[in-house]
């Protein structure tokens, strides 16, 4: 005896066609949709420069507060060199990128230790108001 033909089900393979290009297409548009939230992202930070500049040409913002970005990304090689405060004296000198890390990560700490001090003395406080006779 022959083994038996196989003969394809034109409903089965319209099917999975159907899903393959479904897919394909979900994939393009998420895609497509990432594309135009990274661009709308490029959009805001390059309109909040542009406005910066603008304030800075007209003389709205002191340089010493607040220096535009062409001057402060001129310079922004050298910036590393304040951020060594670590070091003593007979250490080695740390690697920049380290310092900058420690500093980071120092100012990181320092704004959670505030934002958790401040949501305990709400709370406080609001129990606190909450619990009083009116």
């Amino acid at each position: 005896m022959g083994s038996p033909s196989r003969h394809r089900d034109p409903v089965a393979s319209g099917a999975v066609a159907a899903i393959g290009t479904a897919l394909r297409s979900t994939r393009t548009a998420a895609h497509r949709d990432y594309a135009v939230r990274f661009a709308w992202g490029i959009a805001s930070v390059a309109c909040f420069v542009a406005l910066w500049e603008f304030v800075w040409a007209f003389g709205l913002a002191d340089q010493r507060v607040l220096p535009p970005p062409h001057l402060f990304l001129r310079d922004f090689t050298e910036q590393a060199k304040f951020f060594g405060s670590t070091a003593q004296a007979g250490e080695d000198v740390e690697s920049a990128g380290r310092s900058v890390l420690i500093a980071v990560s120092g100012t990181t700490l320092r704004v959670l230790v505030g934002l958790a001090l401040g949501f305990v003395v709400s709370v406080a406080l609001g129990r606190q108001a909450g619990d009083a006779d009116p």
